[in-house]
């Protein structure tokens, strides 16, 4: 459950929700390396390695709203053993000198192609955002727009300790740090997302009753129209 943390889905057999979704019937292809062979860890890209401070604090600030945690090389090899693969990062830097942290759950670690979801998510596009204009200009009069944004949304659903060590990396010798949250870089992470931003969803939906009313969800981002 999301208050106690969900399964990444590694080898996992992951749930249906027919009632919300539809079956996903097809997946990534990886290459024959990629989905045999024994995991290993990667090293970090250069986008990491010329910014070790800057993101070093960032992880820091995470582990302070209980996102991650550090421990010691043998601290994390005695509670995950084999299971414990440290994958390589990169990072796209922001407007506001932030990083984005990319955990590459694929190449070497070979996490992402041992996760299959079985439920299909689909996000609106612009074919969506034409319609509610559409509609919107066929029943006249005034509307107005909400546009929102949901702050580190995949980070927002928690994952089961037992596969924190699928979601380890490291910045410096010694110590790695554990993901214990969805991360970018993981497959599952935006299905987890899309499930547990369904409540407040129909939240939303309940308190506007009858009202003409859209609402729309472009994976962390909202946009409202009545």
């Amino acid at each position: 459950s999301f208050s106690t943390g969900v399964r990444i889905g590694y080898k996992e057999k992951m749930p249906r929700t027919p009632a919300v979704f539809e079956r996903k019937t097809s997946w990534h292809h990886y290459s024959e390396d990629l989905e045999s062979g024994l995991p290993q860890s990667k090293s970090n890209y250069c986008s990491v390695k010329n910014n070790v401070d800057k993101i070093e604090k960032q992880f820091e600030e995470e582990a302070e709203e209980g996102f991650m945690r550090r421990v010691s090389d043998r601290e994390a090899f005695r509670e995950y053993k084999e299971e414990l693969v440290v994958a390589g990062l990169g990072a796209i830097e922001k407007s506001d000198d932030s990083f984005r942290v990319i955990h590459d759950g694929t190449h070497e670690v070979r996490v992402n192609p041992n996760i299959k979801p079985r439920d299909q998510v689909r996000l609106p596009t612009v074919a969506e955002g034409r319609t509610v204009l559409q509609q919107n200009q066929r029943r006249g009069g005034s509307h107005f727009a909400l546009k929102g944004d949901v702050k580190k949304a995949h980070r927002r659903v928690k994952n089961l300790r037992k596969d924190h060590g699928k979601q380890a990396c490291r910045l410096r010798r010694g110590h790695v740090w554990l993901n214990e949250v969805g991360t970018f870089g993981i497959g599952s992470a935006a299905y987890w997302w899309s499930r547990l931003i369904g409540g407040p969803n129909r939240i939303v939906m309940y308190v506007m009753n009858n009202r003409w009313f859209w609402q729309l969800l472009f994976a962390d981002d909202y946009l409202w129209s009545s």
